[in-house]
């Protein structure tokens, strides 16, 4: 996990491009399916995000896609077939400058397990909903845990609010 920006009790901003997991493990559309399964399983990743030939997020290839696959198919019978015909091309993604809490609030009201992170559209980083819960269970452990307030607008919650 990268550095929080936490420096000598100040106040800080709580954005998800604190604790994304960077690099990301990635694939290609033309990835063959077998190749994603296997580096999902060698790595005990449950999706991976699919991106182009300059980086920017087309789709996520998860379990689920491939249990629809193994499950209605044999190797047999799909040798040539590549990520690009099962991945889910809808992806809900978030800014690397987005709050953490707003990622918290998108893992409790949508059934994800893992959030593609961006930059202009370029895939920079992954968040997990094991990582808000790590920020969560680290800020429950923090003596001082005021400090940690967020750069939430009027209105907003703020990540003490959710836990």
């Amino acid at each position: 996990m990268a550095d929080s920006g936490k420096k000598n009790g100040a106040i800080i901003e709580l954005k998800v491009k604190y604790i994304r997991t960077t690099p990301v493990l990635s694939v290609t559309p033309d990835t063959p399916v077998q190749s994603a399964l296997d580096i999902m399983l060698q790595e005990r990743k449950s999706g991976l995000p699919v991106v182009d030939e300059g980086g920017e997020l087309v789709g996520m290839i998860s379990e689920f896609d491939l249990l629809i696959l193994l499950l209605q198919s044999t190797e047999e019978q799909r040798p040539d077939a590549r990520v690009a015909e099962f991945m889910t091309t809808e992806v809900e993604t978030i800014d690397e400058d987005a709050s953490i809490p707003d990622a918290a609030r998108r893992f409790w009201t949508k059934p994800i397990r893992r959030l593609p992170v961006v930059r202009d559209g370029q895939l920079v980083g992954i968040i997990t909903r094991r990582d808000i819960i790590r920020v969560i269970r680290d800020l429950r452990r923090d003596a001082d845990a005021s400090e940690w307030t967020g750069d939430l607008e009027a209105g907003d919650t703020c990540l003490m609010d959710l836990v």
